[in-house]
């Protein structure tokens, strides 16, 4: 066999072996939350309605749900044996998925000399190529799911008693711009006319960044606001289902906007704070899931969204796109109702980074690994043949 051929053959095959590229760590930072890729499905629970996806669908397009036949108006709590494996967005963390990764702890800051009751959260997160899952877990010693009226203290902060208090909160940030962001993380559960030239980000307009809010007052299962707290349903004010019954299909995580202006609600067309912030414009304010259990003084929120926005909420460019293999700037932050938290008054975070792992390279062959093998050797034997052939020549 020639010599030249076999060199050639092998330099082709090494060629075709997988390379792990080589990421300079100037310019991506090492990951603080890791987003972990695991092959699961996922299904979101509420007491009103069933599994969200298997008991029954919404459909923006018509605004309506459609239930299926083992639908029940008091569907029975959920167990690790109905669907093995998979996620169920209820406020538990009892999956195995979970289990596997370690919490990572996040530190809380005061906003102000009044906030600062949250001392720190911990946070896991999955992916399964298409959704992003999180999990929070953070002590509070009383369950407040109640908001009382909004009174201001003259010295600042909010005035709170054993009868006046608010809802508790958690906060997740992204920073939509590229690069590392370059204002301090900031929050506030309240929108666009409340937080008018209050946001400290003013100086800098283009500074933007999607914030989640979860507040368990108002859209999470088992509080007064889910699914609705009124007998009659509100009804969208404009757009083409003006008139309609407004239904919220799941328990949420309200989303807004930030900029250098204000904070401005996705919402349906329901407020006028979505008019403002999108004219003429139908959203979708359901985009993220959630579910929030608070149990022996620590609260326990599982939070579900899709990588992709609504395709109406897509063109707006003002909630989150996520890809596999990607990192992403986050901040987090807290607020407890009962020490008198509200708005932006609470604890935060620094901006962190969160990377979404990949899915695992296909394996390759057995086969292409023994070829490789065989011609590793096949080359050695015609190397050592040559060298004696060459002694043999000499003597």
């Amino acid at each position: 066999m020639n010599f030249k051929i076999v060199m050639a053959f092998l330099l082709a095959v090494i060629m075709t072996l997988p390379v792990t590229p080589v990421v300079s760590a100037e310019t991506t930072p090492e990951a603080t939350v890791v987003a972990y890729y695991k092959d699961i499905a996922a299904f979101q629970y509420d007491r009103v309605r069933g599994i969200y996806g298997r008991d029954y669908t919404y459909d923006w397009n018509t605004n309506g749900f459609t239930f299926f036949k083992n639908y029940t108006t008091t569907p029975a709590p959920l167990s690790q044996d109905q669907f093995p494996g998979a996620l169920i967005l209820d406020g538990n963390l009892g999956e195995d998925a979970w289990k596997e990764i370690k919490p990572f702890i996040v530190n809380l800051e005061p906003t102000h000399p009044w906030g600062g009751a949250i001392k720190s959260v911990s946070v896991q997160a999955i992916n399964n190529g298409t959704w992003l899952f999180l999990a929070f877990q953070w002590a509070d010693a009383t369950e407040s799911r109640q908001e009382s009226p909004r009174i201001k203290r003259p010295e600042g902060g909010f005035l709170y008693n054993q009868t006046h208090y608010y809802s508790d909160d958690l906060y997740i940030g992204w920073w939509m711009r590229d690069g590392q962001p370059v204002v301090k993380p900031w929050f506030n559960a309240h929108f666009a006319g409340t937080t008018m030239g209050r946001v400290p980000w003013k100086n800098d307009p283009t500074a933007k960044a999607n914030l989640w809010i979860f507040k368990p007052y108002w859209d999470d299962d088992g509080a007064r606001g889910w699914p609705l707290d009124y007998l009659t349903p509100k009804t969208f004010r404009w757009g083409p289902y003006a008139g309609q019954p407004l239904f919220r299909p799941y328990p949420t995580m309200t989303e807004t906007l930030l900029n250098s202006t204000a904070s401005y609600y996705i919402g349906t067309g329901v407020t006028h704070v979505g008019a403002c912030a999108f004219p003429a414009r139908n959203t979708f304010p359901y985009d993220v899931r959630s579910s929030g259990k608070w149990k022996d003084g620590t609260w326990t929120l599982e939070v579900a969204r899709p990588f992709k926005p609504h395709p109406l909420n897509d063109p707006l460019s003002a909630t989150m796109r996520f890809e596999a293999g990607k990192l992403y700037w986050v901040f987090f932050g807290a607020a407890d109702g009962q020490h008198g938290e509200n708005e932006d008054v609470g604890a935060v975070s620094q901006w962190l980074t969160l990377s979404t792992e990949s899915a695992p390279s296909p394996a390759m062959p057995a086969v292409f690994f023994v070829g490789v093998a065989v011609a590793v050797a096949v080359l050695a034997a015609l190397v050592l043949l040559r060298l004696r052939r060459r002694k043999r020549a000499q003597a």
